[in-house]
């Protein structure tokens, strides 16, 4: 998927996943792009965490939790 395109795919594909609750990891390149595209996804309603080396070890491991436990899914 091109640069440009990105965002936009990976949105259609979560949409088209959503009934199933399928669980989703995406990997990003920096921990800002991190940062930014759970900004978005939450705002569009797919709710989401982080998991990257600024955050503390009790917010990765919450974080981990939440996706266990399928509180989140991205």
């Amino acid at each position: 998927v091109e640069h440009a395109n990105k965002e936009k795919t990976l949105l259609a594909d979560l949409a088209a996943s959503k009934a199933s609750r399928s669980r989703t990891l995406v990997f990003v390149e920096r921990k800002k792009m991190a940062g930014d595209l759970n900004w978005i996804l939450n705002r569009r309603g797919f709710p989401s965490d982080t998991l990257h080396g600024n955050r503390t070890q009790a917010e990765r491991e919450s974080a981990l939790e939440a996706f266990k436990a399928g509180r989140i899914n991205i």
